[in-house]
């Protein structure tokens, strides 16, 4: 993927991890999330904006062209700005599903290992290899995103205990 992926709904335990993936593998990640706009799981954004994930209020303003992929989570309505603009700048729209099957495709190793390619046998394997690792960084990220959005609620309910 050579553009730059904008994510809605980031903070969610789909798209956080997803996010965090691409972030991880050089890309420019950016997003929005209706929580953040309300001010809620304020660490779980903090730790987004640290590892150098752009955060945009969603209401159109980090979509502004078609070299990023818009992202869409299924929580996400027709009527959100942040598609809106995505469909206006002309930026593809991407399901969370598709950009998981973009990650893990292996048809390239597939058809190398058809033709008999030299050498092919071994990158099959390696990108084996590099799939369960990334299956295992998404499924260990995306629990900890439930995780931590847990923890955030359990200490709103303390804060207003208290107040």
């Amino acid at each position: 993927m050579s553009v730059t992926p904008f994510f809605s709904s980031l903070g969610g335990s789909g798209m956080l991890p997803l996010a965090l993936i691409l972030r991880a593998q050089g890309h420019r990640v950016a997003g929005s999330d209706r929580m953040l706009d309300q001010g809620r799981s304020g660490a779980k954004f903090e730790f987004l904006r640290a590892r150098g994930i752009a955060l945009h209020a969603q209401d159109g303003s980090g979509v502004t062209n078609s070299g990023q992929i818009f992202v869409a989570s299924t929580a996400i309505e027709d009527s959100v700005p942040d598609l809106k603009a995505a469909r206006a700048a002309g930026a593809p729209v991407m399901s969370r599903a598709e950009l998981l099957a973009e990650l893990f495709n292996a048809d390239k190793h597939i058809d190398a290992l058809t033709r008999k390619v030299e050498g092919a046998e071994a990158d099959a394997m390696l990108y084996v290899i590099e799939m369960f690792k990334r299956r295992e960084v998404y499924r260990h990220l995306s629990n900890a995103a439930d995780r931590l959005e847990h923890a955030g609620g359990v200490l709103r309910d303390i804060v207003v205990q208290i107040a």
